[in-house]
């Protein structure tokens, strides 16, 4: 699994799901800050399914590593 599979990487502020037009931060922020579930945000942000956040849980994090230390190197 590449990271590229999963995310469109615009500019290193500026990281998306794959095909869509979410922000990686946007779902950060729902799951960490507003504590909701998968099956929440699918139903919130409609432009993705259930199977596009559940698989991606993990997969944020590391983008988010990924360009935390873009932005720092």
């Amino acid at each position: 699994m590449q990271l590229e599979d999963y995310f469109d990487f615009q500019r290193p502020h500026d990281i998306r799901l794959k095909s869509t037009r979410v922000e990686i931060e946007t779902i950060l922020y729902e799951y960490i800050h507003r504590a909701r579930t998968p099956e929440e945000i699918s139903n919130i942000y409609t432009s993705l399914t259930l199977e596009q956040v559940s698989l991606r849980d993990y997969s944020l994090l590391l983008a988010q590593q990924r360009s935390c230390k873009q932005l720092y190197s």
